[in-house]
């Protein structure tokens, strides 16, 4: 998480949101930008509670489609597997939203929304009360100068999907030099938002740790589902069961 953190700060400052996602989760990546952006635009609409109670999806609202449009993985997937006669190299016109004789700027539609960004917020599935394991030979283990006089750690984002505004990349560059880092990295960007007191937006129940074992559905409906090794085995992999071509 640091190198990430450094990395963006390096390279990437211009970006208005910053997204840390795993190897091994799947998403829809049109649903996934629009429902972030939604969730991080700045509004007067209170915001989400940072706990771990399970959040509806009828709180999400997506950006307008006469507005902002992309394509979904269904319409990608066809577009795979189309070969026309008269296209041999089998590339195909995008969809109707995205004809070049249409009046929608989609760059700068997508930039203006990116301008009313909430600021200082981190947006992922919040945990708590978890136990700061000192037993010796434990898998978590972290020595006692980690924290010291605390039983549980801090709230903090489960590692898969972290989404956050940018401005917090060079607060938590700041952070590095003063408070340690040890090697959780979940439970370390924790602490620092606690430092921070960054504004964190809990959509614990669009993140989905494995798949209900429909995964169409599930990437459909959240923003992004963890796959283990063995859910993936049990799903058969995740190419047959989104229909994509393998």
């Amino acid at each position: 998480m640091i190198s990430a953190i450094n990395y963006l700060s390096d390279y990437c400052s211009m970006s208005k949101i910053a997204i840390r996602i795993d190897d091994d989760v799947i998403f829809d990546p049109t649903l996934m930008i629009h429902k972030v952006i939604s969730y991080l635009k700045n509004s007067n609409s209170t915001l989400l509670p940072n706990d771990e109670s399970a959040l509806p999806t009828s709180n999400i609202t997506l950006l307008p489609s006469d507005k902002f449009a992309l394509p979904t993985s269904s319409s990608v997937s066809k577009s795979i597997n189309a070969n026309p006669n008269n296209n041999p190299e089998g590339i195909t016109s995008p969809p109707n939203n995205l004809q070049s004789n249409t009046s929608i700027d989609i760059v700068t539609t997508l930039d203006e929304k990116l301008t009313t960004l909430r600021e200082n917020t981190v947006l992922c599935s919040m945990l708590s009360n978890r136990p700061i394991y000192r037993t010796a030979g434990h898998k978590y283990r972290v020595p006692i100068t980690v924290l010291p006089g605390y039983n549980y750690y801090p709230k903090f984002c489960a590692g898969f999907f972290i989404a956050f505004t940018s401005d917090l990349l060079s607060k938590f560059q700041k952070l590095f030099a003063v408070e340690p880092p040890f090697w959780i990295d979940d439970t370390y960007l924790g602490v620092l938002q606690g430092k921070l007191r960054t504004e964190n937006i809990a959509v614990n129940k669009l993140l989905a740790f494995r798949t209900s074992g429909h995964l169409n559905r599930d990437v459909s409906e959240k923003l992004a589902v963890h796959m283990t090794a063995e859910h993936y085995s049990k799903s058969l992999g995740a190419s047959k069961l989104l229909n994509f071509p393998t």
